[in-house]
């Protein structure tokens, strides 16, 4: 049962911070430290006649405990006791000289169902970890030594069934990998590995167990080697070779039915790969590499529909142009139009992008921040006239709108505020 504060409906007063109470009997006092916006007590600390630190309690914004730690020696010393928002117990376990020490344990519910059990050892995980789903299975079986896995480590599925078995942090074994399961025991990720770092050979495998992907990461954990990749037939569908890390050597792309769509080598991570749309000779995509990245000019068609062209510089692009492809009025040629145009970082628009229409008219300038507008954002109507200008920052944005024949003047003489 969740331990209410002695006061948890006292006026805000009695409530400020550094109030005290004297308990009858026992000469201990509890002062409120600190206390939530609403006035409720977030920390109250207790001491005993001669000023001891005895216990430091925490309460949730609606007065209910949120833990309880007894101290002494100037550190905390006992049996810890946190409470969730609902009152129902959390965790619950020894403190020794400041430190987590022996068993802990983690319940969930009015029931106290056990999700988490495992011991402590001079403040770090030491020994058997288990935790479990609601239902009671176990979800993770694993184990510790000093703070960092040891031994081996396994999941299940929700049925009971297991997900995964690890020795990766084994320094006994004589071979370390990772094995991952479906619901239906089926064999779906084989790797090897060294503590947190994946290395050696690794073999990827779809629901029925088929062998998808297969690559080898070198001691260091970069790929190294060929990369493959077939579809649920069997059918190879890639080869992407690779040095320590980056591309190199032969890229080879495949369809299912073993038409080649990309077939180039590059020398010291250097070169330029084309791909075709299909087994026909129309390219789909071109790519500049240089040091095993793209670097230069990457460009990518939709067949008679669009066409993205990036500039890459290591490995990363900074800008970005779409074209829209439309079929002429004699019905037999195509015509490509920028549609939009900016720069990139991380992945992400950030600066100035513009948009335009079908014919070519300034539609839109936008200032984006990580993908979102923040900043100026000009709308210009069909006749690439100024209509509205918006100024975003954050949740809030100042816009003003423009009339279409006098866009240096506001229509409005006013600014609105929106979220």
């Amino acid at each position: 049962m969740a331990v209410r504060p002695s006061h948890p409906r006292a006026p805000a007063a009695l409530l400020a911070l550094c109030c005290c109470a004297l308990l009858a009997g026992c000469g201990e006092r509890r002062e409120t430290v600190a206390a939530h916006p609403n006035g409720v007590p977030r920390v109250v600390e207790t001491r005993n006649g001669d000023g001891e630190l005895v216990r430091v309690e925490e309460f949730h914004f609606n007065a209910l405990r949120k833990s309880t730690t007894p101290w002494r020696g100037g550190a905390p010393e006992g049996t810890y006791r946190s409470w969730r928002l609902d009152g129902t117990p959390e965790w619950t376990g020894e403190l020794r000289a400041g430190k987590r020490e022996g068993v802990w344990t983690l319940t969930q519910g009015a029931k106290r169902t056990v999700v988490e059990r495992g011991s402590w050892s001079d403040g770090l995980k030491d020994g058997l970890w288990e935790a479990f789903y609601e239902n009671g299975n176990p979800r993770e079986l694993n184990g510790w030594r000093a703070g960092l896995p040891w031994g081996e480590q396994r999941s299940f599925h929700p049925d009971g069934t297991l997900r995964s078995v690890s020795n990766c942090w084994d320094d006994a074994a004589s071979s370390r990998s990772l094995r991952v399961y479906n619901r239906e025991g089926r064999l779906e990720l084989e790797r090897g590995c060294l503590r947190d770092l994946a290395t050696g050979s690794e073999t990827r495998y779809d629901f029925l167990g088929r062998r998808i992907d297969s690559l080898f990461r070198d001691s260091a954990g970069n790929l190294h080697g060929e990369r493959r990749r077939w579809n649920a037939f069997g059918a190879l569908l890639a080869v992407a070779s690779y040095d320590r890390g980056r591309r190199d050597g032969r890229q080879l792309r495949l369809t299912g039915s073993g038409d080649t769509l990309m077939d180039c080598t590059l020398s010291n991570g250097n070169g330029r790969c084309l791909v075709r749309c299909d087994s026909s000779d129309a390219v789909c995509a071109d790519t500049t590499w240089r040091a095993g990245v793209p670097d230069g000019r990457v460009m990518a068609w939709t067949k008679g529909k669009a066409k993205t062209v990036e500039e890459w510089k290591g490995g990363q692009p900074v800008l970005r142009a779409v074209w829209r492809t439309f079929r002429k009025p004699d019905g037999k040629t195509w015509d490509s139009t920028k549609v939009a145009e900016g720069p990139l970082e991380n992945g992400r628009r950030n600066g100035l992008w513009r948009r335009w229409s079908r014919s070519g008219t300034l539609l839109e300038e936008a200032v984006y921040r990580d993908d979102s507008l923040f900043g100026e954002q000009r709308l210009y109507d069909t006749a690439g006239v100024l209509s509205q200008r918006r100024v975003h920052g954050g949740r809030h944005r100042e816009i003003r709108v423009y009339s279409n024949s006098n866009s240096n003047s506001p229509e409005r003489g006013e600014t609105s505020t929106q979220q």
